[in-house]
């Protein structure tokens, strides 16, 4: 049926008919084939072959990922021959891995501890990954910036991230060399349970989110002041807006009336649209939370695609079943993916990077009213 579809919708070797692709598919996925599914979806949100449909939309996407398929390669593991739950990521196997190293590290704080082993015994994936990371690992460290109650800085962590088990070496293919933020937690020499229960629950959010730009790796300690530190990626183009300028009032109302942040150059233009409709000063123009989950899960999902069936470097195969449009913004964020990856910064030390000196990175009240009392919002 998969190649009914792609006949029909293609119009390869008979007439095209939007109808009779749509029909198949809808066969296919009621059967249960995953592809069909994906294409099923992206058949109701642009109303090809069928009425317009969201709520039909949504419904098949979520079917894809509720069921796991997700276009996800699901091999089986090469020690227990049990099906992945994500691409070379057993979490039977990769659980006992961790399990067996508890005794190889300690933070010498139990509810640090509890808290890594927990991430570690029900990661799904390698961004699920929680370590403890000895201080000794990191280098080149350099200060960045500070916060409310913590200090940020940037520093290079040998080792690297987890990606996959190497069957053949019997270790932990990584991420050697990876560049981090480090985000020392003032007088946190000794920390209770309800810390913990807040990382807990930003560590949930962020297996949750669409994205997994930042990223927290785990923990360490400064030996000297018995800091503990959070390890989080650093975005190299982490440029906050209005960075330059100060933020007060008069800013606020700038914003109000229409004044946007700076685009970085290389940002793929389908993202750019998008992030400019969300500026829409007329919230009625701005897409819903619905049609944005919808859009930028579409992405993930394709890009998700593309690296697992070009693994090999090679880069020649398609993602099957989408169209153009979806298949262009794809092929968009890989442009900048690289682009990013082959840049060289002329940036060499980011704390040259000088901010207004009243460009809060937090959030705060201002200290002075306006005239303009008009852009006030009163409940």
């Amino acid at each position: 049926m998969c190649c009914l579809i792609s006949l029909y919708y293609n119009g390869n070797g008979t007439e095209k008919n939007l109808e009779k692709a749509f029909y198949w598919c809808q066969k296919a996925a009621e059967n249960g084939e995953e592809m069909a599914m994906g294409v099923l979806s992206i058949l109701y949100r642009n109303g090809e072959g069928t009425k317009k449909n969201l709520e039909k939309a949504f419904y098949w996407h979520r079917k894809v990922t509720e069921s796991n398929l997700n276009y996800r390669d699901r091999e089986l593991c090469s020690e227990c021959n049990q099906m992945n739950i994500d691409y070379k990521w057993c979490i039977r196997c990769n659980s006992k891995r961790f399990k067996q190293d508890f005794s190889k590290w300690t933070s010498k704080n139990k509810f640090i501890d509890e808290f890594i082993q927990y991430a570690q015994l029900n990661a799904k994936n390698c961004y699920e990954v929680l370590e403890w990371i000895p201080y000794n690992k990191l280098s080149n460290i350099i200060y960045y910036d500070k916060g409310g109650f913590s200090e940020i800085y940037k520093a290079d962590w040998s080792d690297g991230p987890i990606d996959s088990w190497n069957f053949d070496k019997q270790q932990w293919n990584r991420w050697a060399g990876y560049e981090v933020i480090l985000k020392v937690i003032n007088n946190s020499s000794s920390l209770d349970d309800r810390f913990i229960n807040e990382l807990k629950y930003h560590y949930n959010c962020q297996k949750k989110s669409f994205s997994k730009f930042i990223q927290t790796f785990g923990f360490t300690q400064d030996p000297h002041n018995l800091n503990y530190t959070i390890v989080m990626s650093y975005a190299k183009k982490g440029i906050p807006p209005f960075k330059y300028e100060e933020h007060d009032f008069h800013l606020s109302i700038s914003i109000c009336e229409g004044e946007r942040p700076g685009i970085i150059e290389n940002t793929p233009k389908c993202f750019v649209d998008l992030m400019e409709k969300c500026w829409d000063t007329d919230p009625e123009n701005r897409p819903t939370i619905k049609e944005l989950e919808y859009k930028i899960s579409e992405w993930i999902r394709c890009i998700n695609r593309y690296y697992a069936l070009n693994r090999d470097g090679s880069y020649g195969f398609a993602v099957p079943g989408i169209n153009s449009k979806l298949e262009n913004d794809m092929l968009e964020f890989v442009k900048a993916s690289n682009t990013l990856v082959q840049e060289q910064t002329n940036i060499t030390n980011i704390s040259s990077i000088q901010s207004h000196s009243q460009a809060y990175s937090a959030s705060h009240k201002p200290t002075s009213t306006s005239d303009h009392s008009e852009c006030m919002i009163v409940d």
